[in-house]
């Protein structure tokens, strides 16, 4: 993929994120959960197998443990549900790959990952 069409594809990310009103304790979180999508969304079977194939390359590309990966992706998911209090415990017993999935079906077809 080229540079502007993967620009484009995590601002189709970071839209629906935004839609969703997510916020996180620090701008990293959100950068590092759309990161995660954007992995997904252009190879989905990484969802097959998440601890292996998903949350690691995300965690190479910031430098950082898996755990933190996946830490922020939790707290970004709790964040949409504390600011949607409409949704009530709207992603309780959720994974963080099933979260990907939901965000990723947010996001309009048209836009090419």
């Amino acid at each position: 993929m080229n540079h502007s069409g993967e620009q484009d594809s995590l601002a189709a990310i970071h839209l629906a994120l935004y839609d969703l009103n997510a916020a996180a304790e620090n701008h990293a979180q959100i950068l590092q959960t759309a990161y995660a999508i954007y992995l997904a969304w252009c190879q989905p079977a990484r969802l097959l197998y998440p601890q292996k194939w998903l949350y690691p390359a995300a965690a190479r590309h910031f430098f950082v443990a898996v755990s933190e990966i996946t830490c922020s992706i939790a707290d970004v998911m709790n964040s949409i549900c504390q600011r949607n209090q409409s949704f009530g415990n709207c992603f309780e017993g959720l994974s963080c790959a099933q979260f990907i999935k939901l965000v990723i079906s947010q996001i309009p077809s048209e836009t090419a990952a």
